[in-house]
């Protein structure tokens, strides 16, 4: 993935300005188990960050553009700190939830006990 914006890229910048939109979009982009998921991660903050202003998000985050530009690039690897400051700039935040279906044993005594 690279910085550089692509067709599709351009023509998601807009809809990224809406903020339900972002959201939506970077969860789908979490879901994602293949081969380079970090960079696609990224490439969605990157691009929210766009549509939000890059230099906006940079100055309210507290970070330099420059800095910002390489932790969302295809090499970057940005810091939690980081991560967070740019996810709470971007108004989304975080939640986490289990990754499978785990099976809760039940208090209740099995039919073979009574």
């Amino acid at each position: 993935m690279s910085t550089k914006l692509d067709q599709h890229d351009e023509l998601i910048i807009e809809q990224l300005k809406d903020v339900d939109f972002a959201a939506a979009y970077l969860n789908e982009h979490l879901e994602y188990t293949g081969v380079g998921r970090r960079q696609h991660i990224l490439h969605a903050i990157h691009l929210i960050s766009v549509a939000q202003g890059i230099s906006k998000v940079a100055k309210k985050s507290g970070l330099k553009k420059r800095s910002l530009y390489k932790a969302l690039s295809e090499d970057g690897n940005p810091t939690f700190d980081t991560l967070l400051k740019l996810l709470e700039t971007l108004h989304l935040k975080m939640s986490f939830s289990p990754s499978k279906k785990v099976r809760k044993k039940s208090n209740r005594p099995s039919a073979k006990a009574a």
